[in-house]
């Protein structure tokens, strides 16, 4: 199932045991337990009750959880003692973490002061909770036009390529640095840009949100389906 990879509403999925894997083994159903922690790109689109309908499809037992505000980075969720007592309670199967849009496309140095540093805090956390549970660094994709405030000093973000570029390099090296899988949502976005040009992928506020999450899933498995073809 190769297409699966592209995607963390699918690739998460195939982690999941099913229910009736779970009656195989004579023990008492339970729920994979899931925590999303990000902002508006992982609530908007309803995306975490899109994995719970999607569980529920191919009967998967899940109990979903988030922890989102919008515009919110990991340095502001860590100031949440909600976050705290939820990964302290501990009992979390997959935690899904996802960065501001822009901060992890900045320049290293400041990725490395701002950005780095959280992700660390947030996955130690996890795991002093929930030793094991599998995190998740939620790989975003580039804002269409790059950075709405224009950054002369700093060009790689102001385009899509350049943005994207560096959201994919920093979300490779926080799952790298942590020991953690990564979601490359943003590498099947930029897929989806090169492939299919004319697809609407962006809705209409600043560029950065995306469409419709349905599309989206439905054309990278028409792409995977048509390389098995």
């Amino acid at each position: 199932m190769k297409k699966i990879m592209w995607l963390m509403l699918v690739a998460l999925l195939s982690l999941l045991p099913s229910v009736a894997d779970a009656k195989k083994q004579a023990e008492p159903v339970d729920s994979v337990r899931i925590l999303f922690i990000g902002n508006s790109f992982t609530y908007h689109n309803k995306m975490p009750q899109m994995v719970d309908s999607i569980a529920t499809s191919q009967k998967r037992a899940v109990s979903i959880t988030t922890v989102v505000k919008g515009g919110q980075r990991l340095s502001g969720h860590l100031e949440n003692p909600k976050l705290h007592e939820l990964l302290k309670k501990g009992g979390w199967d997959f935690v899904i973490v996802q960065e501001q849009s822009t901060d992890p496309a900045l320049p290293t140095a400041q990725v490395v002061e701002k950005v780095y540093p959280s992700a660390h805090t947030i996955d130690s956390l996890v795991m002093a909770g929930s030793p094991k549970a599998k995190v998740i660094f939620f790989m975003t994709w580039g804002h269409k036009y790059g950075y709405r405030v224009p950054m002369p000093e700093y060009p790689p973000m102001n385009s899509y390529e350049g943005m994207q570029h560096r959201l994919i390099t920093s979300y490779l090296e926080m799952a790298y640095d942590n020991d953690a899988l990564c979601a490359p949502v943003g590498l099947a976005w930029k897929r989806v840009r090169e492939e299919q040009p004319n697809i609407i992928l962006y809705n209409n506020d600043w560029r950065l949100h995306m469409e419709n999450y349905d599309e989206f899933l439905t054309r990278i498995n028409s792409f995977e389906k048509s390389k098995i073809d």
